[in-house]
């Protein structure tokens, strides 16, 4: 069996049975698991049956793997402090460092309110937008209490659709932002409507 990744897609190569291909579409780490473990479950059921019936064809792990052509990528263990938001990157990357890391170990980000408290937050997902017209400065979050929670980036908004507290359960996107809302409420605000919460100087 030989699996490769294509652009957006896993394939995986069975002699005698052919090719399975799965669409990373807005997957993040834990619906992209649950396809490839399905897609999984057929591959060791075929695989079965085929050395049930002896027409399973072995082939050398040499014969797939060719150290001279394919480079090894590295997998090291992942740390917390590997999971924190660089918001100095694009907002593509980000949203992608979101995904790689939902629904665990999670990536973090620290907030901090008009009190200096540091609030560490786990982002589980988010959407990206652009940038027109935005009087506020990079490194900040907006949000109307309501309905949308916005970081200003250089290149345009990152917008958290559901976060958790320390010891809290995942947050849906209203509930959360009227939390933060009331955390954030000493800050000074964007207009009537908007609220403005400085991110972290530790990840800027």
């Amino acid at each position: 069996m030989e699996k490769r990744e294509n652009g957006n897609k896993i394939e995986t190569t069975i002699p005698s049975t052919g090719t399975t291909t799965v669409t990373i579409e807005e997957d993040d780490a834990g619906t992209l698991h649950d396809k490839l473990m399905l897609e999984g479950n057929k591959v060791i059921v075929e695989t079965i049956e085929m050395i049930e019936n002896g027409c399973a064809n072995a082939i050398s792990q040499n014969r797939i793997f060719d150290a001279d052509t394919i480079v090894l990528k590295p997998a090291p263990k992942i740390f917390k402090n590997d999971c924190y938001i660089n918001w100095n990157k694009q907002k593509n990357e980000i949203k992608n460092f979101v995904r790689g890391l939902s629904p665990y170990p999670a990536a973090h980000a620290l907030l901090k309110n008009g009190d200096e408290e540091i609030l560490d937050l786990k982002i589980f997902e988010v959407e990206i937008e652009e940038k027109n017209d935005c009087d506020v400065p990079d490194f900040k979050v907006i949000t109307d209490g309501k309905s949308f929670l916005k970081v200003v980036l250089r290149d345009g908004f990152v917008k958290i659709l559901k976060i958790q507290q320390p010891g809290k359960k995942v947050m849906p996107l209203q509930i959360s932002t009227e939390y933060l809302a009331r955390i954030i409420s000493s800050q000074n605000k964007v207009d009537d409507n908007e609220e403005t919460l400085i991110l972290s100087e530790e990840l800027q």
